[in-house]
């Protein structure tokens, strides 16, 4: 089997899921999103709960 040239080749590593394709990248970025705006959410908290105007 001849090796398949680079322009055929995926630029990044996947993750399949019957029809989805997922990028790596794009899945840790995501993450990353998720995790920084609950850290967010949770440190603005207990502000909210203070009561000041």
């Amino acid at each position: 089997m001849q090796p398949l040239p680079p322009q055929l080749l995926p630029a990044v590593h996947t993750i399949k899921f019957s029809i989805f394709d997922l990028a790596v990248p794009n899945i840790i970025a995501w993450v990353a999103l998720i995790v920084i705006l609950l850290a967010a959410a949770w440190l603005r908290l207990p502000r909210t709960f203070e009561g000041t105007p």
